[in-house]
Parts: structure tokens; sequence; C-alpha cells
């Protein structure tokens, strides 16, 4: 996620990159953490698996952020 995160705001050139996951996923969340992605908030009812929806958690980090 961090090899990612670099190649996005040095090679991309990009001020802001956003990910989402299930508001259950805690495995994600941790490597969203982390990474140096910063808890946003909660998306309701954003998500859709096998046509039942679900919360998510949205997470950002800044080129800003270091």
């Amino acid at each position: 996620m961090r090899a990612v995160s670099a190649w996005a705001f040095d090679s991309l050139g990009l001020f802001r990159v956003q990910l989402v996951h299930a508001v259950g996923n805690a495995a994600s969340c941790r490597v969203a953490h982390k990474a140096g992605y910063r808890l946003e908030g909660t998306l309701r009812l954003s998500g859709v698996v096998e046509g039942t929806r679900h919360d998510q958690h949205l997470h950002a980090r800044l080129t800003t952020d270091g």
C-alpha cells in the first residue's frame, strides 16, 4: 500500500488518494492506518455485495501528510 501510494503521489502527481473498505473488515482498516491513511468517516450503505448493502469506511491520504 505504501509503495502504491508513493507511486501515485510521485509518478502521477496526485494530491489525494482515498480508499474504502467494508466497516466489518478490520484487517483492511489496519492496512490503511499503517500506510498513513486517515479515517475520514463512514459511507452509509454505500457498498453492495451480492445484492446486500453495507456501510464502508472512507480513508484518505494527502501528499502533504508525509
